[in-house]
């Protein structure tokens, strides 16, 4: 009997942080009076800003795309504290699922 050895890249068992960022912005480009944009990190950019940034009726909105059990660093954290604190709908999502109850948590069905 002939043994099979499997040489090569395993398969990934998530989906990649990048692939799920143009997912959501995917759908909420889709939506009505809705205009998001992955914020590009560059050395010249602001530090802790959040993966998707936009708006939805007149409301802005920040986004940090983590995988599941990961959280935001406390430099995410306090970047979307501090824009929820002027009123942006803010906070940490993994997929469009969880993407609508950020905005549903703020009392906005999208």
């Amino acid at each position: 009997m002939e043994e099979r050895i499997t040489v090569g890249k395993s398969r990934r068992s998530t989906t990649l942080e990048k692939t799920r960022q143009k997912s959501i912005v995917r759908y909420l480009n889709a939506v009505p009076e809705c205009k998001a944009e992955v914020r590009t990190q560059t050395g010249y950019g602001i530090k802790g800003g959040a993966d998707i940034f936009g708006c939805y009726k007149s409301r802005h909105f920040e986004l940090e795309v983590k995988q599941p059990k990961k959280q935001p660093t406390k430099l995410q954290k306090k970047s979307l504290e501090d824009w929820s604190l002027v009123g942006a709908i803010t906070g940490r999502v993994e997929d469009i699922a969880t993407m609508r109850q950020v905005f549903r948590k703020h009392g906005v069905e999208i």
